[in-house]
């Protein structure tokens, strides 16, 4: 028969060491997992809590509370993402195409300005769209519109005319 080093003899293989469940025992206690210890104290729980409304916060459906990445389907830039920082950078690839294409429009006024001139002369109206009036008729000097022209037109052909 052997002893330890203390002279006791060591326990049968399948004997139940009382002292080793004590100590284990204390051990199972400091790593109860509703307790931390690392620094300080707290509920795993309280911890779980916190993840979950992070990854909620993330947007609804975009995140499971198991932080299992969701993502979207239905969106315009952002349905190949695989990440949340995946989202970010289409949305921000997304912005500096939009800012590149809204700096490149050039809107030539000169063509749209020539055209409403024309207009304008055509319907007797001077190229800034004001009132051209009339000197030297009988009827339509004191016209100050186009519909006030027409108004004294009609007058003027219903009173010389017979009806």
């Amino acid at each position: 028969m052997f002893l330890h080093c203390n002279s006791t003899y060591p326990a049968p293989f399948d004997d139940i060491n009382l002292n080793w469940i004590k100590s284990l025992k204390n051990r199972l206690k400091r790593i109860n997992p509703d307790l931390i210890y690392v620094h300080g104290t707290g509920s795993i729980t309280a911890l779980q809590d916190e993840i979950d409304a992070i990854e909620l916060s993330m947007g609804p459906g975009l995140m499971t509370t198991g932080g299992v990445f969701v993502g979207y389907t239905t969106s315009n830039y952002m349905n190949a993402a695989i990440n949340v920082n995946g989202i970010l950078q289409a949305l921000d690839a997304q912005i500096k195409t939009n800012e590149d294409d809204i700096a490149a429009l050039v809107i030539d006024n000169g063509d749209i300005q020539a055209e409403l001139d024309a207009t304008q002369l055509g319907a007797g109206l001077n190229t800034d769209g004001t009132f051209q009036t009339f000197v030297g008729t009988n009827f339509l000097d004191a016209a100050t519109s186009l519909y006030d022209f027409w108004f004294k037109i009609v007058s003027s052909a219903t009173a010389v005319l017979p009806v």
